[in-house]
């Protein structure tokens, strides 16, 4: 499960903050996400509009798509986004964020509609019956 919480990123991590950098030069990783080396840069032209990633975020993503456990503390604005959001997508898988702020739910989703990564919310604001869709397409791998 991928977090985001606001201020805060996390990857169940086992260490510490001031202990994870080491981690993302790899080697504390699981099953790698692909099997082959993405062209990250091209993927961040394509989907984001982005020539250059922002510090840290490439050596995030291909930690995560490595396999390895990463915990990512950026301030609000930092791309965090970006750091669960590329590989999901470039992995085929489902992200799951979790966020307490229902607009930036709404907000992210809805920018990953835009650009063709099918993407949904689940919060208090939906309908009974809209829950349920969310739920019987995100069990049926849609997103």
């Amino acid at each position: 499960m991928i977090v985001d919480a606001g201020v805060v990123g996390l990857w169940a991590a086992p260490d510490p903050p001031d202990r994870i950098l080491p981690h993302l030069e790899g080697g504390m990783g699981g099953t790698p996400l692909l099997g082959s080396d993405p062209d990250l840069h091209a993927a961040l032209r394509r989907y984001w509009g982005y020539d250059a990633f922002r510090p840290m975020q490439e050596r995030i993503v291909r930690s995560i798509l490595a396999g390895c456990d990463v915990a990512v503390i950026m301030p609000t604005g930092g791309g965090k986004s970006l750091c669960y959001q590329l590989p999901a997508l470039l992995s085929g898988r489902t992200a799951v964020v979790v966020s307490p702020l229902i607009a930036l739910m709404q907000d992210q989703a809805a920018r990953l509609r835009a650009i063709g990564v099918p993407a949904a919310v689940l919060n208090s604001t939906l309908a009974p019956s809209e829950e349920v869709r969310v739920l019987r397409e995100a069990g049926a791998g849609a997103f």
